[in-house]
């Protein structure tokens, strides 16, 4: 297992920042359904949108080499 080391030289392994950082996402996107800034259409359509312009750019990448 791989790990990093914090501002105060503790490691941490990847899957403990990557839960974090879910963590952290999931809990602001909570706080703007609650406060009704944002749909969870609204956020399924935005996940949508950025998985095809990853692909694009992915794509684009592996054209240039």
């Amino acid at each position: 297992m791989s790990s990093i080391l914090t501002d105060k030289n503790q490691l941490i392994s990847y899957d403990e920042l990557l839960t974090t950082q879910m963590l952290q996402i999931e809990g602001i996107v909570r706080i703007l359904f609650k406060k009704g800034i944002a749909t969870e259409d609204g956020l399924l359509e935005e996940v949508r949108i950025l998985k095809i312009e990853m692909a694009e750019k992915i794509r684009k990448m592996s054209k240039g080499n």
